[in-house]
């Protein structure tokens, strides 16, 4: 029974080794559009972890598909739309857990398809430069989540989450970081039975910065979600609003940036599969299904 479970923990860490190598195209620092970043929160928020891993020897995993409108536009000085840079994205994502104790967990996490319909202004900012303008994985995100406290002990659920992300994602369409990045998130959550919070914030760390026309960069990023649900029939339906956002550290402008996004979801629950909602983008549209906790033996 434990070499079942301990199999399946190395499975997930091998497949983040096994495409954890770049492409040569993508050696350089470079800006990721995709900021809708699903992180399979065990108590059902999309975009905010709670604090809670599965429990001991459980596998979980759970696949979102997003449409998001006008993601990527060059502006006046007005911010009124000049010009289409991605005018449209559809993603899915998928995400795998797998708990190896009572209190540490693996993730693995990767957008398995995202198609780009691009505008002109994609060449006037640097993009466009290869052949492939459509389509594009994107980056890996492997993580450890710890979770010292419990709520049933100690009031809240907290959650360290350490992490690294490789860059498997498209830089002709602004789809990847382009280098390695790591950094570390501190999530906070509670659960009563009609009522759920959960919160968390954190730092990613990039080795190198990209600069974008004249006004846009990749840098740092201070990393940041907040949520809040309600639970009108137990077990059954959940409604949930999220505001999730990136604070960019442009060290090497001398400047910050913000991009922010709230997320307004409701669920219907049937045996483990979940279906859901809305945010802005200017807007997105998602739809989310998810399966957790299916035992080791």
């Amino acid at each position: 029974m434990h070499g079942r479970c301990t199999w399946v923990a190395g499975l997930v860490v091998g497949l983040a080794l096994l495409f954890a190598a770049p492409p040569a195209s993508a050696q350089q620092a470079s800006l990721d559009i995709q900021r809708f970043n699903p992180v399979g929160s065990y108590q059902g928020f999309v975009v905010t972890h709670d604090g809670v891993i599965y429990p001991r020897r459980k596998f979980g995993f759970d696949v979102t598909l997003s449409g998001a409108v006008l993601p990527l536009q060059k502006a006046t000085t007005e911010l009124r739309r000049e010009a289409g840079i991605v005018d449209f994205l559809f993603a899915g994502h998928g995400h795998a857990g797998f708990a190896i104790t009572d209190w540490v967990q693996i993730d693995l996490s990767l957008a398995f398809m995202q198609f780009a319909a691009t505008g002109p202004a994609l060449e006037e900012i640097g993009g466009g430069s290869g052949p492939n303008k459509v389509f594009s994985l994107g980056d890996i995100w492997l993580e450890g989540r710890f979770q010292p406290l419990r709520q049933e002990k100690h009031f809240v659920n907290l959650g360290v989450i350490p992490f690294v992300t490789f860059p498997t994602g498209n830089p002709n369409i602004f789809l990847t970081s382009g280098l390695p990045t790591f950094g570390a998130k501190v999530a906070v959550g509670r659960r009563w039975d009609r009522v759920h919070v959960a919160g968390h914030f954190g730092y990613r760390f990039k080795p190198s910065f990209a600069l974008v026309a004249d006004n846009v960069v990749a840098d740092d990023e201070l990393l940041y979600s907040i949520g809040v649900g309600v639970t009108p029939w137990l077990d059954k339906i959940d409604v949930n609003l999220e505001l999730s956002g990136v604070g960019v550290q442009a060290h090497s402008r001398n400047g910050n940036s913000r991009a922010s996004e709230v997320c307004g979801r409701g669920h219907i629950t049937c045996r483990g599969i979940r279906f859901a909602g809305y945010c802005t983008a200017n807007f997105r549209n998602f739809a989310y299904l998810q399966h957790r906790a299916v035992g080791c033996s």
